[in-house]
């Protein structure tokens, strides 16, 4: 394996072993075997500064097996392995911060997803607009951002800023605030397309993806 080019950072024939996994399991589809393999490896896998296991469930549910050779293959084996909560129930997710933006006087608009809000295109949130600016909930867990209406990325926003009565709203509602210190972090080793590259996102661009 050239390790000019690869983005795997361990051993050679710990990358070895992986991609070999990795083209077990597109010939058969067959997990047992490739995770009793995985854990005569020692179950490796790309560990992330101040990504918690909640959120990096989330993302591995989501973008694990999608970077291909452009990305480290411990995250594609362990998405393969992994023992991994089902998707929210996107429904019942958003009734629930509408209603938590409701009973906190803040007047929410209908849920729009984010193609429909941008005119094309897919992702993963939902739009609400308030009276005191917007919030976005992801499709991915109980995770949600927001500002006061002046900023399209939401989860960029800057901490002291006043989202004071929607963060509390949905922090009481069980969902969890993502602000900009931790959409910031980088989930390193994943490589994501996003407006024509696949690179390394952040937590932020990952739970609230949107791709024209």
């Amino acid at each position: 394996m050239n390790s000019a080019v690869s983005p795997f950072s361990g051993p050679a024939d710990e990358e070895d072993a992986l991609r070999a996994l990795l083209a077990l399991y597109l010939q058969t589809y067959e997990a047992s075997e490739i995770r009793a393999a995985y854990r005569t490896l020692g179950s490796p896998r790309v560990e992330v500064d101040g990504l918690d296991e909640e959120i990096r469930s989330a993302i591995l549910r989501e973008y694990g097996s999608h970077g291909g050779a452009e990305s480290d293959p411990r995250w594609a084996v362990e998405r393969i392995c992994a023992a991994l909560p089902p998707p929210p129930d996107q429904g019942e997710q958003l009734r629930r911060a509408t209603t938590a933006l409701a009973a906190a006087d803040l007047a929410p608009e209908p849920p729009v997803s984010c193609g429909e809000e941008r005119g094309t295109g897919r992702g993963t949130f939902h739009l609400i607009r308030h009276r005191q600016g917007a919030v976005e909930v992801s499709t991915l867990g109980r995770f949600v951002c927001g500002n006061d209406g002046s900023d399209t990325f939401l989860w960029r926003w800057s901490n002291d800023h006043d989202v004071t009565a929607a963060r509390a709203a949905f922090e009481s509602a069980g969902f969890r605030w993502v602000d900009r210190d931790l959409g910031s972090i980088e989930v390193s080793g994943l490589s994501v397309y996003s407006f024509g590259r696949r690179e390394p996102l952040s937590v932020g661009q990952l739970l609230f993806y949107w791709q024209s």
